[in-house]
């Protein structure tokens, strides 16, 4: 399954109100826009892998899910990134950080990496999102554009999200790929390198 607008909203509505009493008249819009923002900006973006195999012929990876992903790391992130910025945290604030980051680790192990390699034609390939093309600014600018909200938090709220995902995907995501391909004539084992996208 690859990455979903709709079904990542879904998990945000979903985990957010079984931690949150009660939510306001836009909370479905706010569900959307964070939705939106972390998905556009994450669909499309790059990775790199290390491979082991057969070689030596160019292969086609395919895998699925972000992985090595901590939910109450990335919520305390998100949530230390909110009480830094705006020097205060409201009583409902934690329960709204851990929400989504239950919802983005739980959504981001259905992703879908594909990737081409070289000189491996058959093996795997473990990824690396270290210096992915992931922009934390792109992911903010997608969760505030989504939504008509003009208030004074909400520009920083949509930063301390993306800051916190783009920054721990980077440091500690990861995941594999199966190569496979074309055998040469004589293939020998070895390693090699590859890229991807994610989808």
């Amino acid at each position: 399954m690859a990455l979903s607008i709709a079904e990542l909203n879904t998990l945000l509505q979903t985990n957010i109100t079984n931690r949150v009493l009660s939510n306001g008249i836009s909370f479905i819009e706010f569900t959307t826009g964070i939705a939106t923002g972390v998905i556009n900006g994450t669909v499309g973006s790059t990775f790199t892998t290390v491979d082991t195999g057969q070689i030596s012929n160019p292969g086609i990876g395919s895998g699925t899910g972000i992985t090595g992903l901590d939910q109450t790391t990335l919520s305390n992130l998100i949530f230390n990134n909110c009480y830094v910025g705006w020097d205060s945290a409201g009583v409902q604030l934690l329960n709204i950080t851990d929400g989504i980051a239950e919802s983005v680790v739980t959504h981001f192990g259905s992703a879908t990496l594909t990737s081409t390699h070289s000189p491996v034609w058959q093996g795997t390939g473990i990824v690396s999102f270290t210096s992915s093309s992931m922009s934390h600014t792109v992911m903010s600018s997608g969760i505030q554009s989504a939504t008509t909200f003009i208030g004074t938090h909400w520009a920083s709220f949509s930063t301390y999200i993306a800051s916190a995902i783009v920054t721990y995907v980077k440091s500690n995501g990861s995941g594999s790929v199966i190569i496979t391909g074309t055998p040469p004539g004589s293939p020998t084992s070895g390693s090699g390198t590859g890229s991807g996208t994610i989808s």
